[in-house]
């Protein structure tokens, strides 16, 4: 099962491939006889994933205990037609706050 969640979301949520492709694979690789690998159930199983993953990421997010980090940052202004515009990147994460 570890396998086939793996592929699903991984080429099926990550990258798009189709469950008609996805069920060739498995063919290929004879899961068929373990686990149900037709195009619909694999449908159902990627629309079960994607439903479940922001809480996954909440329950992945929460259990990290909290820390402070320096922060790397850099400043600018500029100046677009009338107003100011301050621009602040985090440059550890790439984050930009406008």
């Amino acid at each position: 099962m570890r396998l086939v969640f793996a592929t699903l979301f991984t080429f099926g949520l990550q990258r798009q491939v189709g469950a008609d492709t996805l069920s060739t694979f498995f063919k290929l690789i004879q899961l068929e006889t373990h686990v149900g690998v037709s195009p619909t159930a694999l449908r159902s199983l990627l629309a079960q994933m994607e439903a479940l993953l922001p809480q996954f990421q909440q329950t992945c997010e929460a259990s990290i205990p909290p820390k402070t980090r320096p922060a790397v940052l850099a400043a600018d202004e500029t100046f677009p037609g009338d107003g100011l515009l301050l621009v602040l990147m985090e440059l550890c994460s790439g984050y930009i706050l406008v």
